[in-house]
């Protein structure tokens, strides 16, 4: 009878233990999740050419990509509106977000009415 005690309490203790480590590990992912979230921050910020407008990606303070002319076309032209080169970073930037090669094509800066 002893025995039977004694595995009894034995069984309820790794069982307590088990549970407590499934409820503070279900809770980590969530933190690291976050932790990572804010480590990868792409920010665009645009800026005047002199001669047009460009912009620059930037993930977390470093610029990654830094385009001062309109891509895709054959001539080496600035954006004519800070308003052209906001879109075309933004679309950089949705592509980077959803794991896309930030290439612009032609067709894409037509859709946008970007000027060239």
């Amino acid at each position: 009878m002893m025995n039977t005690i004694k595995k009894t309490v034995l069984g309820i203790c790794f069982f307590s233990a088990i549970l407590i480590l499934i409820i503070s590990f279900r809770n980590k992912p969530d933190n690291i999740i976050e932790s990572e979230k804010t480590e990868n921050k792409l920010l665009l910020k645009v800026f005047s050419t002199g001669e047009g407008w460009g912009y620059n990606v930037l993930l977390n303070e470093t610029i990654i990509i830094r385009q001062d002319i309109i891509p895709v076309i054959q001539m080496n032209k600035a954006f004519q509106s800070e308003n052209d080169a906001r879109k075309t970073g933004e679309l950089v930037i949705s592509k980077l977000r959803n794991s896309k090669k930030p290439i612009i094509k032609k067709a894409e800066l037509d859709s946008m009415n970007i000027k060239y």
